[in-house]
C-alpha cells in the first residue's frame, strides 16, 4: 500500500489523497498510515538523504544548493498546523532544502541525486505589535540555523571530491562561513557585501 501511494503521488503530486488513491479501501489504509506517530517528514525522507549522502563518497565535484521556498495552501481554511508565510493572512509552510547535483565540468554535464537534507517547519503568529517584534527577532536567530544544518549533520566532503555550497544572499551568515571552512567546503554566495573567508575569518575589501 505504501508503494502504491508513493508511486501515486509521483505522478499526481498536487493532487489529493482521493485521487492519488482511486480505491476506497486503500485510501482508509493511507489515512490510517499517515496518522501514525512513527510517520514524520525525517523518517519517510530519511533514507533518501543517507543514500544520496552516500553518491557523495564516489569521487568527483558536487554543488550543494540550498535555499528556502513557501508552500501556500489558501483554500484549506480549516487545516491545522500552518502559519503565516508572508502577509497575514496567508496561510502555508516553509520548506529549506539542499539538492546535491554532481557536475563533471570537463563534459559540461550535470546529474541532479537528490534531496541532501530538508526541513519544513509553520511559523507562528503574534497579535500584539511588541510581541510581533520580538517574536520576528528570536525567529530570525532560531531559522538561520537551518542554514548550517545539513553541512553539519553531513560531515564535510570525502576525500578525493569537492563540496561547493551555492546558495542566495540570505545565508550570509559568519557562523555558515566557520562551518563551511572547518568541514573543508566552497561557498558561492550571493552577499550583502563583498567578503570572503581566509583563515577562518571573514575579510571585506578594506582587509584584502
Amino acid at each position: 500500500m505504501a508503494t502504491a501511494f508513493a508511486r501515486g503521488g509521483a505522478g499526481d503530486a498536487g493532487g489529493t489523497l482521493t485521487s492519488v488513491m482511486r480505491d476506497r479501501h486503500q485510501a482508509k489504509a493511507a489515512y490510517r498510515l499517515l496518522d501514525r506517530p512513527e510517520v514524520t517528514h525525517e523518517t519517510v525522507i530519511g533514507g533518501h538523504c543517507r543514500e544520496v549522502l552516500d553518491a557523495t563518497a564516489s569521487p568527483g565535484d558536487y554543488l550543494l544548493i540550498e535555499d528556502t521556498t513557501a508552500i501556500a495552501y489558501p483554500g484549506l481554511k480549516q487545516a491545522q498546523g500552518l502559519g503565516p508565510i508572508g502577509e497575514s493572512y496567508t496561510r502555508g509552510l516553509w520548506a529549506h532544502q539542499t539538492l546535491v547535483v554532481k557536475v563533471d565540468w570537463r563534459q559540461d554535464r550535470a546529474r541532479l541525486l537528490g534531496l541532501l537534507g530538508q526541513k519544513v517547519w509553520a511559523r507562528s503568529t503574534s497579535s500584539s505589535s511588541s510581541r510581533s517584534k520580538h517574536a520576528y527577532g528570536s525567529r530570525q536567530a532560531r531559522e538561520s540555523q537551518r542554514w548550517m544544518a545539513t553541512l553539519q549533520q553531513a560531515g564535510g566532503a570525502m576525500h578525493g571530491t569537492t563540496w561547493t555550497y551555492v546558495a542566495d544572499r540570505e545565508s550570509d551568515i559568519y557562523e555558515l562561513f566557520q562551518s563551511a571552512w572547518a568541514q573543508v567546503v566552497s561557498v558561492k554566495l550571493r552577499t550583502f557585501d563583498w567578503q570572503s573567508l581566509v583563515d577562518g575569518r571573514l575579510v571585506g575589501p578594506e582587509g584584502a
